[in-house]
């Protein structure tokens, strides 16, 4: 129970009114804000900086792309170029190799000195004849590979 006489407004406690403050019907109306049109405003903006961001990294990538392809292939050029020179240089160490190395031993000791001096001539002139062929074949080959060196560069 409640006391009798009381009513139930009673029973409540009274706040005070401040008559310096201005009462809620008097309050400047704020006019609604828009927020759907301000959401779609920032998302329309953010799909906009996406959008131009994926143009760049597309056209940036294109650009990657074809001189990605261009190194590739330079890269597929200086290969067939080195092993085009590498079969060649091949091939003429192999014809040096067989036509450059004459089995020319020294000859041994004969009793007789005009026939080992005889021999020891003929090995000579053999030899003379091979190193000058050697000679020839390394300078081409050194021609060669400076010239093949200047075209991969």
């Amino acid at each position: 129970g409640r006391p009798t006489g009381m009513s139930s407004e009673a029973s409540k406690p009274q706040v005070e009114k401040n008559p310096d403050l201005p009462k809620a019907s008097s309050l400047v109306d704020v006019p609604a804000l828009d927020i759907d049109g301000a959401l779609d405003g920032a998302i329309g903006n953010m799909y906009k900086e996406l959008h131009e961001k994926n143009k760049e990294l597309r056209a940036s990538y294109e650009t990657l792309t074809v001189e990605n392809r261009k190194l590739l292939q330079e890269r597929r050029d200086m290969h067939e170029t080195l092993v085009r020179v590498c079969n060649d240089l091949g091939t003429s160490i192999a014809d040096m190799c067989s036509s450059g190395a004459p089995s020319l031993e020294v000859p041994p000791h004969e009793p007789c000195l005009e026939t080992e001096n005889r021999q020891l001539e003929q090995v000579n002139v053999k030899l003379t004849e091979a190193n000058s062929k050697l000679r020839a074949e390394n300078q081409s080959l050194r021609s060669e590979i400076q010239h093949s060196c200047v075209e991969v560069q």
